[in-house]
């Protein structure tokens, strides 16, 4: 099984290498319309190439956490990781992003 959950800023299916990798969802809608997991600055369908260009087979699962800010409250963060460990047969959970945190 090939199934690899992204955890990002969504997909833009326009390119050609997605043409079949049409499930996602916006973890905060739970909508899996593509107007709500596109992709409007090109980071997560960046790293979702990149895991087809070494895996060419991998079935991806995109959910869509960060805004157009590229941030996510940390409770939605924590939701997206639960959902992707939930998804039957995900063998792998990519995750791409930083958090802001002042030293306390």
């Amino acid at each position: 099984c090939n199934k690899i959950a992204v955890i990002d800023r969504g997909i833009d299916l326009n390119f050609p290498e997605f043409k079949e990798k049409k499930k996602g969802v916006n973890i905060y809608t739970y909508s899996t319309n593509y107007a709500d997991i596109l992709d409007e600055h090109g980071h997560g369908t960046a790293c979702a190439s990149e895991i087809l260009r070494i895996n060419p087979n991998a079935d991806l699962i995109i959910i869509k956490l960060l805004n157009s800010d590229a941030q996510a409250p940390i409770v939605k963060l924590i939701e997206a990781i639960e959902y992707a460990a939930s998804l039957k047969d995900v063998r792998m959970i990519s995750l791409s992003s930083s958090t802001i945190q002042k030293n306390i």
